[in-house]
């Protein structure tokens, strides 16, 4: 925001002009010469210049705040991917407790030869994969854990922040994907990022075909002191004057520029248009996933009675 605020305040300004001074000495004569030299064009051009420069220091702001939007999402993922995590890690415990449990209780039983050996060897496996899972799951809770903090940007002593124990409940409902697209196309920062870029480029352009012909017009102030000395002393004698000076289009015209900003703007319009048709697939395509994953959260067979929670 900083950087582009000062492009803007830059844009703004007239270009400031140039100062120069030589001096010649020979015979006896000593000439100074002073020039102060500003660009005309600069001053005729600084409105459109000032309003593509405003142009992009929008879309510089909706950059930023796309830059939030994105981090406060990918944050978002990250918490519920952390308590997941930790959650799944507390079921896994219980399931090794049981495992363990339910292996011992069948060596007991072998010993008495109430359980064959095979039965021995699926409860020990049994135990085995979910102390397996259970490592696994643990690793994967660090893991999580520490993308959360690093998108969180915590250090030190704020490293030991708690999370809750299991996931928020699933909603009763959800909402209707009839607006969607409609609401993406309108709020979309990335897409209003386009908007004002492409409206930058069109100033430009205009600025472009202003300035077709005449490239260069610089209006200068010179100033000369001349000191002559002779038998009858010394004289000083001051002249003044002015000059323009312009660039004079015989090789390239202008149209060069003007077809390469025309492109440009081209450009920029075909991209904004597949922009906005991604946006509205992108769309669809999240709400297709959201809406299977909470059919699917809901579908899942319940346990049996003796050994269903209270929890949903």
């Amino acid at each position: 925001m900083g950087i582009s605020e000062a492009d803007y305040v830059e844009a703004s300004l007239p270009i400031n002009p140039s100062f120069s001074i030589g001096k010649l000495i020979g015979s006896g004569e000593l000439e100074i010469e002073r020039r102060l030299v500003g660009s005309i064009l600069s001053l005729f051009t600084l409105p459109a210049r000032k309003a593509a420069a405003e142009a992009e220091f929008k879309a510089a702001s909706f950059r930023a705040v796309d830059a939030t939007f994105r981090l406060t999402a990918e944050t978002r993922r990250a918490y519920y991917n952390a308590v997941a995590s930790r959650q799944l890690v507390t079921l896994l415990e219980k399931g090794q407790s049981s495992a363990e449990a339910a292996a011992d209780l069948t060596v007991k039983l072998g010993e008495t030869g109430a359980a064959t050996k095979l039965e021995q060897a699926r409860a020990g496996a049994f135990y085995a994969e979910v102390s397996a899972e259970l490592a696994e799951a643990k690793m994967r809770a660090g893991v999580d854990r520490e993308t959360l903090t690093r998108l969180l940007g915590l250090w030190g002593t704020e490293l030991n922040f708690k999370l809750p124990g299991q996931l928020p409940q699933l909603p009763d409902t959800v909402p209707s994907s009839e607006r969607l697209e409609a609401d993406a196309i309108t709020r979309r920062v990335d897409l209003m990022v386009a908007r004002l870029e492409l409206e930058a480029l069109e100033k430009s352009l205009g600025l472009t075909n202003a300035t077709r012909y005449v490239t260069a017009l610089d209006l200068a102030g010179m100033a000369n002191t001349t000191i002559e000395t002779g038998d009858e002393g010394t004289s000083t004698k001051e002249t003044f004057g002015s000059e323009i000076e312009m660039e004079i289009p015989i090789f390239d015209l202008g149209g060069t520029g003007v077809r390469r900003s025309s492109e440009q703007y081209m450009q920029a319009v075909n991209l904004l248009a597949a922009k906005a048709t991604d946006i509205r697939s992108e769309v669809r395509s999240a709400y297709i996933a959201y809406r299977s994953t909470y059919d699917i959260s809901w579908a899942v067979p319940k346990p049996h009675p003796a050994l269903a929670c209270h929890d949903r």
